[in-house]
């Protein structure tokens, strides 16, 4: 059973300066896609905050996981990175989605 699922996940959130975590992990998943010969394209709202209050860790280790499979399970085309702010009254949300990108080409007869 999952530490999730036990209910036994702490997590120690904290101010963090939000472009360096997507920075880093963007630089790593770049290579690792261009050494599979896939595109990787990362999309990010000129809108983000420069800070998030979240636990760094634990965040980090959700987006490698999920980075990692996306270009693990993408053999052609490639993986579009995008994470965006969604503003709700006095709330702001940032959004993290990942989606696979295929390549068409365009014959004519």
């Amino acid at each position: 059973m999952s530490k999730i699922e036990a209910n036994k996940l702490e997590l120690y959130p904290q101010d963090f300066y939000l472009p360096s975590l997507l920075i880093g992990l963007t630089a790593i998943f770049r290579l690792k896609a261009e050494q599979k010969d896939i595109m990787f394209t990362y999309q990010a709202s000129p809108s983000l905050p420069e800070f998030i209050y979240a636990d760094e860790k634990r965040l980090r280790q959700i987006l490698m996981d999920l980075l990692s499979n996306a270009i693990k399970f993408t053999d052609t085309g490639g993986v579009t990175f995008s994470v965006n702010r969604i503003e709700q009254g006095q709330t702001d949300w940032v959004t993290l989605s990942l989606y696979p990108t295929y390549l068409s080409v365009l014959c004519s007869p």
